[in-house]
């Protein structure tokens, strides 16, 4: 039967098998689509898509397994987006908050849609950003690592991702730090700001801006803003206002211990948000709102090996490098992703599953002599 060259997989296992010019040389569908991405450090740049919000939807299944409804609110707010800027509507800003437990997929959707769609795109962590005078970061050097890459007009049409927003709320109780607090708020003030629309200058080197430092400036209105956050106790917040309140045709909602977390979190409203601890100027400015699910063992088992740019297929491209085969087994599949559910760690954390299982078996292979393997757990 015949397999693919670089990966091992058989034609029954890929959706296509091209031969080269050498007839013993096969390469599937999965393997070119992985190698086109190296060609280049910028994925999609040659990638041509109707742009819509089902042709956007589409391309962002290839990569984002689960997660249908936020696939379909990013769709439409990114398109939305798109036309507010090639058409120049003076029309409000979309700006996007997406609330999901850790390794849900929450920068990962952000991350592929500015690929997808070849605008730059940055991910900052709010938890270093702090107010002047405090040790950290000033919020317009979120900006720095674009800026040897593109140009300031490129720029002024990217997409930041602002993670952990959360931990930027504001705090209260007898065991806060008010210094903490007054922080975190100045910080919220400083992102409300640039969301709003402004002129941004950005130092080119360093955490600070000095005043007769370097700096280039940039025009934030057509930015698009997307937040994110696990926002753990949230929950709790919106447990207690629907045990209060009546809703749709005068039913009381029962909270119990069995209502699941992402459910409550689906029925959030702006009002739980600045309760938590964001400003009320910031959620007003955060329109669409979106909550991912929680990723189950079948979910990851999928993630494991369905996308374009699946983990399976980089370990078997990395090994097939020195004409060594590997494969894994669905029963192993199932443990690795059982082993990263359990952790909590979700997606993001099947990586270093993947990579402590694998560790003694790539230091100890006899890369001289190629080989079939068996990867088992």
């Amino acid at each position: 039967m015949d397999k693919c060259s670089f990966c091992g997989l058989s034609e029954l296992e890929v959706k296509k098998l091209l031969r080269g010019q050498d007839p013993n040389a096969l390469i599937c569908d999965s393997c070119i689509g992985i190698g086109y991405d190296n060609l280049d450090d910028e994925k999609f740049t040659n990638v041509q898509i109707d742009i819509n919000p089902k042709s956007i939807k589409r391309e962002l299944d290839k990569y984002v397994i689960g997660q249908e409804i936020p696939k379909k609110i990013l769709s439409v707010a990114i398109y939305n987006h798109m036309l507010k800027i090639e058409n120049n509507l003076n029309i409000q800003k979309g700006n996007i908050l997406l609330i999901g437990p850790t390794g849900s997929g929450k920068t990962y959707l952000s991350q592929i849609m500015a690929k997808i769609l070849k605008v730059p795109c940055i991910i900052a962590d709010t938890t270093t950003l702090t107010e002047s005078g405090y040790v950290g970061s000033d919020v317009e050097t979120i900006f720095q690592p674009l800026i040897n890459k593109y140009s300031v007009e490129e720029i002024s049409k990217s997409i930041i991702v602002l993670d952990e927003i959360d931990k930027k709320a504001r705090k209260s109780g007898p065991n806060m730090s008010l210094t903490r607090d007054v922080s975190a708020e100045s910080v919220q003030y400083s992102i409300l700001k640039m969301i709003e629309g402004c002129q941004v200058d950005v130092p080119l080197t360093g955490m600070r801006k000095h005043p007769h430092g370097d700096k280039i400036t940039i025009d934030t209105s057509n930015i698009l803003f997307i937040f994110s956050g696990a926002f753990v106790g949230l929950s709790d917040i919106i447990a207690k206002r629907l045990g209060k309140n009546e809703v749709g045709f005068g039913d009381k909602i029962k909270i119990s211990k069995s209502v699941k977390e992402t459910e409550l979190l689906k029925q959030i409203e702006q009002d739980d948000l600045i309760q938590f601890g964001l400003i009320p100027e910031l959620v007003g400015r955060i329109p669409i709102i979106s909550t991912l699910d929680e990723l189950k063992i079948d979910d990851l088992c999928r993630i494991l090996t369905e996308p374009k740019d699946n983990l399976i297929i980089q370990y078997k491209t990395l090994l097939n490098v020195d004409n060594i085969k590997i494969h894994f087994s669905q029963s192993t599949i199932e443990k690795i992703a059982k082993t990263a559910y359990d952790k909590k760690i979700g997606a993001r954390g099947l990586k270093s599953v993947i990579e402590n299982i694998m560790i003694d078996f790539m230091f100890d292979v006899d890369r001289k002599n190629s080989g079939e393997y068996n990867i088992e757990i």
